[in-house]
């Protein structure tokens, strides 16, 4: 979890996100790579050396290849929503 956690908020704070009108500040960044490295360490002791650091760079890359393609989704569901309201009225 907090793998996934990490991985959003790097991804959150990165100017190019499109989650938010705008990134989050850039002295949330350093916190958040601790903890993402920090993270590490379970992976490392449930799956091991070698097929740990594996999972931990997979699921990092899951939310940062998911995360932008949810965001267009996001912005698409509020368009039509926003399409749709004054028919709505």
């Amino acid at each position: 979890m907090l793998n996934l956690f990490c991985a959003g908020l790097l991804y959150l704070v990165h100017p190019n996100q499109n989650w938010l009108p705008q990134a989050l500040p850039a002295r949330r960044r350093h916190p958040a790579v601790c903890f993402w490295l920090a993270s590490l360490l379970p992976w490392c002791h449930a799956f091991g050396l070698s097929a740990g650091p594996a999972a931990w760079l997979t699921t990092s890359m899951l939310v940062w290849a998911t995360a932008p393609y949810l965001g267009w989704l996001r912005h698409a569901r509020l368009a039509r929503a926003s399409r749709l309201a004054p028919l709505r009225r």
